[in-house]
């Protein structure tokens, strides 16, 4: 009984996550454009980069705004996309310097296009 009731257990834990870690971020229709915004620090060198998927997304603009009016302070990157397909994507981004080729900061965006 105590085996049964485990094994259910961790079925349960499985699906939960599972459902919570598709859940997307953003939810538009194919040919509609949406935003993804980061924080980020100006003057440090560091910024997000995409890890471009062209056959889902195109990329339309990046802007950046700040905060406040320090210079270097911090800040948001708008990056503004339209998709192109539908279904259920996921898009990443790295913060880092240009020149540098690992991040350890990284972000996810779950996308379902309609």
């Amino acid at each position: 009984m105590k085996h049964i009731l485990l094994f259910v257990s961790i079925v349960a834990i499985f699906l939960m996550s599972f459902s919570i870690e598709m859940r997307p971020d953003v939810k538009v229709k194919k040919g509609d454009t949406f935003q993804v915004e980061l924080e980020y620090v100006a003057g440090t060198g560091y910024s997000w980069q995409w890890n471009q998927d062209t056959t889902n997304f195109d990329s339309v603009s990046v802007e950046y705004k700040r905060n406040d009016n320090l210079i270097g302070g911090a800040g948001t990157m708008v990056w503004t996309f339209t998709a192109k397909e539908k279904g259920d994507y996921t898009m990443s981004f790295v913060y880092k310097r240009p020149w540098e080729s690992a991040s350890d900061k990284q972000k996810t965006v779950f996308v379902r296009v309609k």
